[in-house]
């Protein structure tokens, strides 16, 4: 029996959250592929986290996660798994390409 992708992801949003939880974090997963998949809360920080079974991040995803860390100051976190890993990777979300050129600029001194 195949499995859907949908599962696929949905069973990777839980095993995200089982970790997340298991380093003291307060976790909530948004049900049907609501944006961002999981919200955790700890003392200090709030991470929004995106789960990605795939790998992949598209360009509006990694837009939407800077803008919500440019609007209330959370942590945007991408969580993906590439095929026969074990366990999840966590890293912060890739900068979008507009906010890459700003960084440039940035360290140009322009």
């Amino acid at each position: 029996m195949t499995v859907s992708n949908y599962k696929k992801g949905r069973r990777f949003e839980y095993q995200v959250r089982k970790e997340l939880e298991e380093m003291g974090l307060f976790c909530v997963r948004q049900a049907k592929s609501a944006f961002p998949d999981i919200i955790a809360v700890d003392v200090n920080c709030v991470w929004v986290v995106e789960c990605k079974y795939n790998g992949y991040l598209s360009k509006s995803e990694k837009e939407a996660l800077w803008e919500l860390y440019a609007r209330y100051g959370v942590i945007p976190i991408f969580a993906s798994k590439k095929k026969g890993q074990a366990r999840p990777n966590y890293r912060l979300a890739p900068l979008p390409e507009c906010l890459q050129d700003e960084t440039k600029k940035g360290e140009a001194g322009e």
